[in-house]
């Protein structure tokens, strides 16, 4: 199941978060393997601005359903964040968490600048370089004189299950 976590007419940001937990363990109770989040900003109809919280949430509220990103915007959040929040999360619930990786922002242009801090990053399109730095932070495989190669975060992605 992909989740945009809609705030409906007549409801609210609250019971919209609220009715995640409901919604991912009915999930699980009728055969559902994967439960995701998109990602989306600046939209008061949506609640899914941080995928791997509302993971956190979800997994917390479940048994054995695999929970994630059906799309972390890599533009936004630094490929050493994703690794980083994710491999928490799979320390947290072993086996049960997914990461999709999207190369759009997710929102619109004004909001993107304030996701980024830089209007000049509005115009890089690094995501392969990104992407790449991303599986080999989760990978610990950067080559010797890559700037990134003595950075050693804690944990593992033996079993992340990372879908481009």
């Amino acid at each position: 199941m992909l989740d945009f976590v809609h705030v409906f007419k007549g409801s609210d940001a609250k019971k919209s978060l609220q009715n995640i937990t409901e919604m991912v363990q009915l999930a699980e109770q009728w055969g559902y393997t994967r439960y995701w989040f998109t990602e989306h900003h600046n939209t008061t109809t949506l609640m899914s601005t941080l995928p791997d919280l509302l993971s956190l949430h979800a997994a917390a509220h479940t048994k054995s359903i695999r929970v994630g990103s059906g799309g972390i915007m890599l533009p936004n959040p630094s490929p050493l964040k994703v690794m980083e929040n994710f491999t928490l999360l799979e320390g947290l619930y072993p086996g049960r968490i997914d990461l999709g990786i999207g190369r759009a922002s997710g929102t619109d242009g004004r909001t993107m600048w304030a996701l980024l801090r830089s209007r000049e990053l509005m115009e890089v399109n690094d995501f392969p370089e990104q992407l790449d730095n991303l599986l080999s932070f989760f990978d610990r495989n950067f080559k010797e004189k890559h700037p990134f190669s003595h950075i050693n975060p804690p944990g593992g992605s033996k079993y992340v299950y990372v879908g481009i």
